[in-house]
């Protein structure tokens, strides 16, 4: 049930022109929730959130989730980047990105300069750039 609520959600984002980024069932028994995570090439606003918040519902309802509250907002800093659509909007910023070498995992920190299908580049905080294959990529994360 949760995966075919994820891709109607998916499917109705896309159509009003915003990415679908997660889905994530909180709350607790007596008052659950279905939180949706959103964002879009420029990023996105409260009064975004808002109104998509309104064209959500009705669908939801007819899912059979009306017994369930529910909250659109953005990832937000520090949420784990998983599209290419993030990695672009994202270049220029500060990134920590934790990766596997040789069975230990390593940290590191710096700017997000580029990247490729294979390849994420970022520059440290010694100003060395940096080359981490994305295969060996366990999280990537935006920073303050």
């Amino acid at each position: 049930m949760k995966e075919s609520l994820k891709v109607k959600v998916s499917e109705i984002l896309t159509s009003f022109g915003y990415h679908f980024v997660d889905l994530k069932f909180t709350g607790k028994k007596q008052e659950p929730c279905v939180e949706i995570l959103v964002d879009s090439d420029n990023g996105i606003t409260i009064d975004e959130c808002t109104e998509i918040s309104r064209k959500l519902s009705e669908v939801i309802d007819a899912l059979d989730y009306s017994n369930f509250r529910f909250n659109v907002s953005s990832p937000g800093i520090g949420y784990p980047i998983k599209h290419d659509w993030q990695l672009k909007k994202t270049i220029g910023k500060k990134v920590e990105v934790r990766s596997k070498v040789d069975s230990q995992v390593v940290k590191n920190i710096g700017l997000l300069i580029n990247f490729d299908l294979n390849t994420i580049y970022i520059k440290n905080l010694k100003d060395e750039e940096i080359m981490i294959e994305r295969k060996n990529i366990q999280n990537i994360k935006e920073i303050i």
